[in-house]
């Protein structure tokens, strides 16, 4: 279930106007699916990514548009580390999450992303949360979310789709 007030933006539907923001979905570790495995490089630290049930079905790099409706969270930790520093990794050899830095919410709404006005990337509306919920960056703030997005391109529909976008 999404949390967050209905927010209207300039140029929105009237479909899009009634939808609630970009918000951080309750229990998302448990509501919604995992996509992948986890992945780890120094900058980033383990990304997991997450989608609903309509994100999900978008699936491969398929030119598929991704159904109004769709959120996918991905959520940014810091590497569990040995005390020499070393990558801490599961019987698979996957890194273990430790602390939760942020959380980032896209969510698509026809309509969405006028906000964004040159920088549209497609339906798409972007947010980013700490791990207690609390908004990092607001939808109207996120045009530089918006901006980086639009160079995964509209026949991907403006979603990066890596390694870890695989059903685990």
């Amino acid at each position: 279930m999404l949390t967050g007030a209905n927010v209207a933006h300039p140029g929105d539907t009237p479909a899009a106007a009634a939808a609630p923001a970009a918000a951080l979905p309750a229990h998302y570790a448990t509501s919604l699916r995992r996509v992948g495995d986890a992945l780890f490089d120094e900058k980033s630290g383990v990304t997991t990514v997450f989608v609903n049930e309509l994100a999900g079905s978008v699936t491969g790099f398929s030119q598929e548009r991704y159904p109004d409706g769709s959120v996918i969270v991905m959520e940014f930790a810091q590497p569990q580390r040995d005390g020499e520093g070393e990558l801490m990794r599961d019987a698979r050899g996957q890194p273990l999450k430790g602390k939760i830095d942020y959380l980032a919410v896209m969510r698509r709404i026809a309509g969405f992303g006028a906000i964004y006005a040159d920088e549209r990337a497609g339906e798409w509306e972007f947010s980013t949360y700490r791990p207690d919920g609390s908004a990092l960056i607001t939808p109207d703030k996120a045009v530089h979310c918006a901006s980086c997005h639009r160079k995964a391109g509209s026949d991907r529909d403006f979603v990066y789709r890596i390694r870890a976008w695989s059903a685990p």
